[in-house]
């Protein structure tokens, strides 16, 4: 991968963002899921919920990410 971008190969996805964008968009993010962890609790947001609310591109590739441990 070129010097620069960031790829989430989740599912055959292959999504890729620049390193550029993925440092904009992270503390949006984190206050996105701030935010939902305080009103629903940690083990009721689920990562595919999380990142289509925060509008991040990389939603659907969330949906191929592995079950959180218990």
């Amino acid at each position: 991968m070129a010097e620069g971008w960031a790829s989430l190969e989740r599912g055959g996805l292959g999504i890729c963002v620049t390193k550029a964008e993925a440092e904009r968009n992270r503390p949006h993010i984190v206050a996105t899921a701030a935010r939902l962890f305080r009103e629903r609790g940690y083990d009721s947001v689920g990562v595919a919920e999380l990142m289509a609310r925060a509008g991040s591109p990389t939603a659907a590739s969330a949906s191929t990410s592995a079950p959180r441990p218990t």
